[in-house]
Formats: C-alpha cells, structure tokens, sequence
C-alpha cells in the first residue's frame, strides 16, 4: 500500500484503477505482494515509454487531450502550426483545447 501511495499517478484515478483491476486479475492468493505490484508498474512504464511518454491507462479524450498539450508547447503555442501538424483545422483545435 505504501508503494502505491508513493507511486506518480500522471493519468489519476483512471491510472490507479487500472492497475488496481491489474493486480485483482493477476493476484493468485488472498493478498497483493510488492513484486506483483511492482511488475504491473514496470510494464505500465514500459507502455507509456513506447507511446512517447503518453498514458494509455487514460480514456481516448485524456489521451487526445495529452497529444495536443505537448504539440502547442512544441510549436510555441502557435495555434495555427499545432492545428497544421495534428491535420485538424484550427477551429477544430480551439474546440479541442476547450
């Protein structure tokens, strides 16, 4: 329990349920023991490590949401580059963002 309460949780509560229905799947007795805990963090790690950094524990709008934060820092917060580079208009993207 103290791991997890220590644990960086970028996609909150949706990040933590998914690994908390992770560990009641994969648990095979009465209690979760910190290896399991601990594998089903790594590879948690791992995944979002192979998207770039983006959780895919979040819903598809978190994730969206997530995608667009980083390309308007990336383009100086130019909204008409971001708008260009994510291949939506820029009417779309002021939609998006509120």
């Amino acid at each position: 329990m103290e791991f997890l309460l220590r644990g960086e949780w970028s996609g909150n509560i949706t990040q933590l349920k998914k690994v908390i229905r992770e560990l009641s799947i994969w648990s095979k007795g009465y209690y979760i023991e910190l290896p399991q805990v601990e594998d089903i963090l790594a590879s948690m790690k791992q995944e979002e490590e192979d998207w770039g950094g983006i959780p895919l524990s979040g819903t598809l709008k978190e994730m969206e949401r997530e995608i667009i934060h980083r390309v308007m820092e990336e383009e100086g917060n130019n909204q008409s580059k971001a708008a260009r580079r994510l291949g939506i208009n820029r009417s779309t993207l002021l939609e998006k963002i509120e």
